[in-house]
């Protein structure tokens, strides 16, 4: 009973009804764009809400087990400053400022400014710090690291939705935009007496301490744009550098039990290390020099839409087709006049961005080429 008020509770909290909200308008703004460069919807279902709900599940599960396992219990303090950070992202400048960054900066700012016992002078709460280990910090910024890591192996690139732009040659091109958030319900340990107030709020005892569970929302997302790389391996490569980080993070907190003044100093320390580590991925990706552009020497393939002809296929974002049916096309035109030669069936030949040259078919729906699935360069 005590565990599912304090879930209740956790419902009552704007960080997961803004970050839903948020996720909402993720999905039609992408809907929106997909249909005015390419009139489709390359991803027509919210897979971003699929998303937000398994990783609620999935991550929110992890996150309780490991917290609860390990006895990490957080201060009020830094909980406040943690979700007013969270709130100012998701209203003011939403995924701009990676969720895990701000982690950060709401453990360095309680470590700097929240110990003062401020809170107690306007209040009626018993600020009781001292029973809170600053280890807790690393502790909980390691658990949010490793999910973050999860978080971009699972759904990293799983929709590659493309934008299109044209460079200083004019010649059009596409990039790719991850952009997603999900909250989850981490459930933690904080010093009872906090909301002894709150009526039939689960209060327990163990030895000489007190203290009680909270469902803690905690935001994973990030908003990244990828030029040169196909979005799903890319976040699969971040996400297992990020796992490794976080197993360095865990090595620095355990030491930090050891040598109590190190935390804030591993708190700046880290945080530096993992804006190094977003920034090299952003610097070679812009530095790649395989560009999505619109191909002279047949038709490039900007996207494949789920749960199509073309998604059986051994076609990929990237490539270029330059036969359909044995017939050269270099056009959106050509290319469905090819594919109207055999209505019941597909045959394609391309090029990967390796210049490896494939040939690939399928059986399509008859009299609907326009169904196959592959999303090319429209006509302007």
């Amino acid at each position: 009973m005590n565990m599912l008020i304090a879930f209740l509770i956790f419902f009552c909290q704007p960080v997961l009804w803004i970050g839903m909200f948020r996720n909402y308008l993720n999905y039609r703004k992408r809907i929106d764009r997909e249909r005015d460069l390419f009139t489709t919807a390359i991803y027509r279902s919210n897979n971003e809400f699929r998303h937000f709900i398994v990783s609620f599940l999935l991550l929110g599960v992890i996150s309780s087990v490991v917290s609860i396992l390990i006895g990490m219990m957080l201060p009020i303090n830094f909980i406040v400053i943690y979700e007013i950070l969270l709130l100012l992202n998701l209203v003011l400048i939403p995924t701009h400022i990676m969720p895990v960054f701000i982690a950060f900066l709401s453990a360095i700012g309680y470590l700097i400014i929240g110990n003062v016992y401020y809170i107690n002078q306007y209040t009626n709460l018993d600020l009781n710090m001292s029973a809170v280990a600053n280890q807790n910090l690393l502790v909980f910024i390691t658990i949010i690291l490793f999910l973050s890591g999860i978080y971009y192996k699972l759904f990293g690139g799983r929709m590659n939705s493309p934008q299109m732009y044209y460079n200083q040659r004019n010649t059009r091109k596409v990039f790719y935009i991850f952009k997603e958030l999900t909250v989850i319900p981490m459930l933690i340990l904080i010093p009872g007496n906090l909301v002894s107030s709150i009526p039939y709020w689960p209060v327990f005892n163990f030895g000489h301490t007190t203290f009680s569970f909270l469902f803690l929302p905690v935001i994973l997302g990030l908003k990244f744009k990828f030029f040169n790389h196909i979005p799903k391996d890319y976040l699969h490569k971040l996400g297992n550098v990020i796992l490794k980080f976080s197993a360095l993070s865990l090595l620095v907190t355990g030491i930090s039990y050891y040598f109590n003044f190190i935390v804030l100093y591993s708190l700046c320390a880290l945080a530096l290390i993992f804006l190094l580590i977003m920034l090299v991925f952003r610097t070679k990706d812009n530095k790649k020099t395989t560009p999505f552009a619109e191909a002279v020497n047949g038709i490039r393939v900007v996207a494949v839409e789920k749960d199509t002809p073309a998604s059986r296929m051994d076609i990929s974002i990237g490539d270029i087709i330059t036969e359909v049916n044995d017939i050269p096309v270099k056009s959106e035109s050509e290319f469905y006049q090819a594919v109207l030669q055999h209505p019941t069936y597909c045959r394609v030949k391309l090029t990967t961005p390796d210049n490896v040259i494939k040939l690939t078919e399928t059986a399509i729906y008859n009299d609907a080429p326009h169904e196959l699935g592959i999303v090319m360069f429209k006509k302007v």
